[in-house]
Formats: structure tokens, C-alpha cells, sequence
């Protein structure tokens, strides 16, 4: 880790030996109808993230929290974008593969498969 030498002792501490980190997701995606009757993809995320934070850490949990909680926050949201651009072009192009009438819209009758 870069940065402050305090912060990169409790980055490192956290990240190495007993513990470390460890994440979990899960997404659930559906068809959902708009206000104006059009057919939308939804994404729902749950994410969990767990870190072992160093008992010696003289930063209250509060603390932690929040600037943790802001932080990753702030990395969600820079992803997403991207992400979600990326998920639609590849939507795009498996209905105009499969040849369904030319129309998002149709894709309520078919799965989706979001595992790949």
C-alpha cells in the first residue's frame, strides 16, 4: 500500500495474516415495467464486505465506519457506470443475435443469462 506510513501500517496489518478480507454478492436482475408501459432491465446488489481491522487501530468504530461505508461508496459508484455501459451493449447485441423482432422489449419472454 501507498500513502501516509500510519495508514499503510493499518492497510497492511488489516490485509495480511489471520482474516484478511473477504466479499460476497448477490444480484438479483428482472424486467420491470416503466411509467410509460417500457419494458427495463433492474438490477437489485447486495454486497457484504468483512476485513479484520488490527485491535491496536486507535480510530473509533464509528469512525470506521463511515469513512469506510463513504469510501467504498465512492468506488461503487466510479464502477458502475462502466459496468452497466457494458451490460447493455452486450444485452444489445445477444437480442439482435437472436433475432427477437428488433425490440428490447421483447426480451420479457427470454432468460437472461447473467452468470458469465
Amino acid at each position: 500500500a501507498t500513502g501516509p506510513k500510519f495508514l499503510t501500517r493499518i492497510f497492511d496489518a488489516a490485509t495480511s495474516g489471520g482474516g484478511g478480507s473477504k466479499t460476497e454478492s448477490v444480484n438479483n436482475v428482472s424486467i420491470i415495467t416503466g411509467a410509460g408501459g417500457e419494458r427495463m432491465v433492474q438490477s437489485d446488489v447486495r454486497l457484504r464486505l468483512s476485513m479484520s481491522i488490527p485491535a491496536w487501530v486507535p480510530i473509533p468504530k464509528k469512525t470506521l465506519e463511515k469513512q469506510g461505508s463513504e469510501s467504498l461508496q465512492k468506488m461503487i459508484d466510479s464502477d458502475v457506470g462502466p459496468l452497466v455501459e457494458e451490460f447493455r451493449d452486450k444485452l444489445v447485441a445477444w437480442a439482435e443475435k437472436t433475432s427477437i423482432d428488433g425490440k428490447l422489449g421483447s426480451l420479457i419472454s427470454q432468460p437472461l443469462d447473467t452468470k458469465r
